[in-house]
């Protein structure tokens, strides 16, 4: 459960990097800006699923 929350704070770690550098380094994401922040999202929903089912 553990991992899932890491992988979770990585991935909005990106998102908000994305977002801050959206016109320069992140320019390739722009179409794509949403899928990490749906990704941690759900990975989020799984770590709080483990936690219930335990």
């Amino acid at each position: 459960m553990l991992a899932l929350i890491i992988l979770a704070a990585v991935l909005l770690t990106f998102w908000v990097w994305a977002l801050v550098n959206r016109d320069a380094a992140a320019a390739f994401m722009q179409p794509f800006l949403h899928v990490p922040l749906i990704a941690a999202g759900m990975i989020a929903l799984m770590a709080v699923g483990a936690l219930v089912l335990r």
